[in-house]
């Protein structure tokens, strides 16, 4: 799961947004939120 998430960041996807323990919290970001909306599919 991680290393998807940290794929996703690198095409601008997603972000971090504070921790939660250790470990980072993903949101996705506004063009991560619109390719699923558009009826894309994220990148695997």
């Amino acid at each position: 799961m991680r290393r998807a998430v940290k794929k996703l960041a690198e095409l601008g996807l997603t972000e971090t947004n504070g921790n939660a323990g250790k470990h980072p919290i993903w949101n996705l970001t506004p063009a991560g939120q619109k390719a699923p909306a558009d009826g894309n599919e994220l990148p695997t």
